[in-house]
């Protein structure tokens, strides 16, 4: 009996092996007729084989399900008794597994948003207080712009965060922070932003907003949201748009969740999007062993 072989590179958004004990995979054909399914365990390794018996030519839909990651889909020519093999295949973190995030110690972040965070206050506290109180979603809201603000340079050979003064206020997909009319004026004339509507954001009084900009990347926009007082104090929102980036940037079935974006996705995409390589990781849920028990008699 003639067996097919597909040869897969199984990796996260920065090449590593899977953080996860398995992913069972799906093969389809395109009229449903047939259905194969294979458990895939992993142990560290990214390059696995599966081998499907009696498995005629054609194209097929493949499915990957991981425990900690998003489920991708893809379509595969196979042909019966050769090795079919693809590019690596890019598996975003599931948000909803991830149960904390290994940051680093204020002491060792840049000097410069060291000293953002130590002349900002949020909730009586500043600096490593600060920093080290934050609950996970807002310390990676924090670091991704931190990352993506640093790597957005303007004509004056500054960047987008040299500008930052002091956060006002952390939001999981936001942060407000005062700031100059130099970034303004900065962002106005950069060919890196565009203008965009701004309706749907929302700014404390006494300051009104008044124009906003966005980065030009196709997926995980950095967009700055300008508002002033009347005695022209600035304020900046800033945010970093997801806009389904997931599903654009990776071969990840469709998510139908709403709300927030969620900066762990965002950290996905300006990884394999962007090349930005981010300032912390996630953790997982330990893992243990079941023992299937044998049936109970009637």
């Amino acid at each position: 009996m003639a067996k097919t072989t597909l040869q897969l590179d199984l990796e996260d958004v920065l090449g590593n092996p899977l953080d996860d004990h398995s992913v069972r995979m799906d093969v389809f054909s395109l009229d449903n007729m047939r259905h194969f399914q294979a458990v895939i365990p992993l142990s560290g390794q990214q390059q696995v084989n599966v081998a499907l018996a009696d498995c005629p030519g054609g194209v097929y839909r493949i499915e990957l399900t991981a425990t900690n990651y998003r489920m991708l889909q893809f379509f595969l020519r196979l042909e019966e008794g050769e090795t079919a093999r693809r590019d690596p295949l890019k598996f975003p973190v599931n948000p909803a597994l991830v149960t904390g995030i290994d940051a680093p110690a204020f002491s060792a972040l840049d000097d410069g948003l060291q000293r953002l965070l130590n002349s900002s206050a949020f909730h009586n506290e500043a600096g490593s207080n600060l920093y080290d109180s934050l609950p996970d979603l807002l310390k990676a809201c924090l670091l991704n712009i931190f990352v993506k603000a640093s790597a957005t340079t303007l004509d004056d050979g500054s960047n987008t965060f040299h500008h930052f003064d002091e956060i006002t206020n952390f939001v999981q997909d936001r942060l407000f922070i005062r700031t100059t009319s130099a970034l303004f004026e900065e962002t106005a004339v950069s060919g890196k932003f565009h203008r965009v509507p701004f309706a749907l954001h929302t700014v404390p009084l006494p300051f009104q907003m008044f124009d906003s900009f966005k980065t030009r990347d196709a997926h995980g926009n950095l967009q700055l949201t300008f508002a002033r007082t009347p005695d022209n104090q600035y304020l900046v929102d800033v945010d970093i748009d997801e806009a389904q980036g997931i599903e654009h940037v990776f071969e990840v079935v469709r998510n139908s969740v709403a709300g927030l974006t969620n900066p762990y996705n965002v950290r996905e995409i300006l990884c394999e999007a962007q090349g930005l390589s981010p300032l912390y990781s996630f953790a997982f849920a330990e893992r243990g062993i079941a023992v299937v028990a044998a049936g109970a008699s009637q």
